[in-house]
């Protein structure tokens, strides 16, 4: 059938990505501070004692386990981003928020409890009061007869 298809590995792409991979950068700087520090240990030691000293063996061990894993990195292939779809996640929200609102607003009895705040607010007179029921004297007997001025 088809034959998958292979990358052209050439010397360009791998020195692009040796310069451009910050995860290769990290590895061969760690080799590096790590064979610094066994250098300069080897340098202080007399002659015969550098290749018995344990310390000198664990951190160039380390540098060749770091500059392995950046060969490994370098050898993979390159990962691609993934789109960070955006716009779908956009869209996700103003439905979950749209859902949302319409379900709160049935929660709350929907239009019809609303109607004293749709209509306009009447003009009060001052010194009178807004409601139309009846009302009690200061004493609390009787109810007054509303006053009409003319």
């Amino acid at each position: 059938m088809f034959k998958a298809k292979r990358s052209k590995k050439t010397p360009a792409l791998y020195l692009r990505r040796l310069l451009e991979d910050e995860r290769i950068h990290a590895h061969v700087a760690d080799a590096s501070a790590r064979l610094r520090k066994a250098w300069g240990r080897a340098a202080r030691q007399p002659k015969g004692k550098a290749a018995e000293d344990q310390q000198i063996y664990d951190q160039v061990r380390e540098a060749v386990a770091s500059l392995s894993a950046a060969a490994h990195i370098l050898k993979r292939e390159p990962r691609q981003e993934k789109p960070k779809r955006r716009a779908r996640k956009l869209v996700a929200l103003l439905l979950l928020a749209a859902g949302g609102a319409v379900i709160a607003k049935r929660a709350s009895g929907g239009s019809e409890s609303h109607d004293q705040f749709d209509r306009p607010a009447e003009p009060v007179e001052p010194g009178r009061h807004d409601d139309t029921t009846a009302q009690t004297s200061a004493a609390g007997t009787a109810p007054l007869e509303p006053t009409q001025e003319t």
